[in-house]
């Protein structure tokens, strides 16, 4: 039998764990978006070129700009983080169904999802929109969907869900 000391020292080494654990986790949020923010400002921007079509060999009109690439479509579904890449954002859950179903038809180059969307909101019921739309063989056509969650359980469950119906995931710094 462990004797009252060895019980005290536990409770207090088990007391500072949870402390350090609780700080530990209050602070993610914080660094997390500083690092997000600098990963989106040290990646290179992507030079736009006038793409120049020459003349056919018997027309005589003047030298025409081939017309400019289509804007990629960039979705985000966040609560706090401006996503300067998402062409648009949706904040919560239920706009984020909706920003979905807009799409639901097009191609979305690339789709960001944060797991915690502010007081008891959460990304699932966006997840489980896409799941479904997986399992009755219309999944929504999305290049490849960003976690960028501070809450590592969350987006490991975003992620393990997604990838079971052969979406492209990847976890990317929050």
């Amino acid at each position: 039998m462990p004797s009252l000391l060895q019980l005290d020292v536990r409770r207090d080494a088990f007391a500072k764990l949870s402390r350090f654990r609780g700080e530990f986790y209050d602070c993610l949020p914080n660094r997390g978006d500083a690092l997000f923010e600098l990963a989106l400002a040290v990646r290179p921007a992507e030079p736009q070129y006038p793409v120049v079509i020459p003349p056919a060999c018997c027309d005589n009109d003047p030298v025409k700009e081939a017309p400019t690439a289509p804007t990629p479509v960039v979705l985000g579904i966040d609560d706090l983080r401006p996503l300067p890449r998402a062409t648009r954002i949706a904040r919560t859950s239920r706009e984020g169904i909706q920003l979905l179903e807009e799409h639901r038809d097009s191609f979305i180059d690339e789709l960001w999802l944060d797991h915690d969307l502010g007081g008891d909101d959460t990304i699932m019921p966006v997840v489980t929109l896409m799941e479904e739309a997986a399992f009755n063989g219309r999944p929504f056509q999305i290049g490849a969907v960003f976690v960028h969650s501070a809450n590592p359980i969350g987006a490991e469950t975003i992620v393990r869900s997604l990838t079971r119906w052969s979406y492209r995931v990847q976890r990317a710094t929050a």
